[in-house]
């Protein structure tokens, strides 16, 4: 159970006959913790997010847990917008973790940028004011052109470029076709590379013989 929902049932006061309500009167504090959690602006919470995923003296699963916080929040228009203002200072990042050498990173920077774009026209201006556009051109060409593929990469890496022209975004579109971002993606659209080849079990082992029943003694 929530830990803060636990701590409002364990003190919520039965209610005496007759109505009359009295406070508890053992109330126990609730933890610092849980309140800074429920206090503390979700901008500082992105701007968190994103100062982990920049340590890469950090473990790589904290790195990736910042990066899936930081998806969450920015599902808020309101938070997308804020992810590029100098409190987060978030949108380079996931721009430049496009090209960032672990599958997994570039995965969550490019699922970053698709969420935080979609239907979000400042968001997209504020991605193409920044060269974006190019750097999703060359992470979806890149991608294609790595052995092997990495599938799951280069579809949020198409997602990304989806978010940027869609919702009727003029000057993303402009950007991607002058930077002849189109061609790649129609010829990745239309012969996607091959999947890997399912991995092959190892054969089984025929089962082993049952052992021979014991034979009766020889007679005299």
């Amino acid at each position: 159970m929530n830990p803060l929902l636990r701590w409002a049932i364990e003190n919520m006061p039965p209610a005496p006959p007759g109505g009359d309500h009295q406070g508890p009167s053992n109330v126990q504090p609730i933890d610092r913790k849980w309140m800074d959690i429920l206090l503390k602006p979700d901008a500082e919470k992105m701007k968190e997010a994103v100062a982990i995923y920049s340590d890469a003296s950090r473990p790589l699963s904290e790195r990736i847990a910042a990066l899936d916080d930081l998806e969450f929040y920015v599902e808020s228009i309101d938070n997308a917008c804020d992810l590029n203002h100098a409190t987060v200072n978030g949108l380079v990042p996931m721009i430049d973790g496009l090209q960032n050498p672990s599958p997994e990173l570039r995965l969550r920077c490019a699922s970053v940028l698709g969420t935080a774009m979609q239907n979000n026209p400042k968001v997209q201006q504020q991605v193409s004011e920044l060269g974006g556009a190019q750097k999703l051109i060359d992470a979806f060409v890149i991608e294609m052109a790595n052995s092997p593929v990495h599938y799951d990469v280069l579809a949020k890496a198409v997602y990304a470029a989806a978010s940027l022209l869609g919702g009727g975004n003029v000057r993303g579109q402009k950007e991607f076709y002058s930077a002849r971002g189109f061609p790649p993606l129609l010829r990745l659209l239309r012969h996607p590379p091959a999947p890997p080849p399912p991995a092959t079990l190892p054969e089984a082992s025929p089962p082993a013989a049952p052992p021979a029943a014991p034979q009766p003694p020889p007679t005299p």
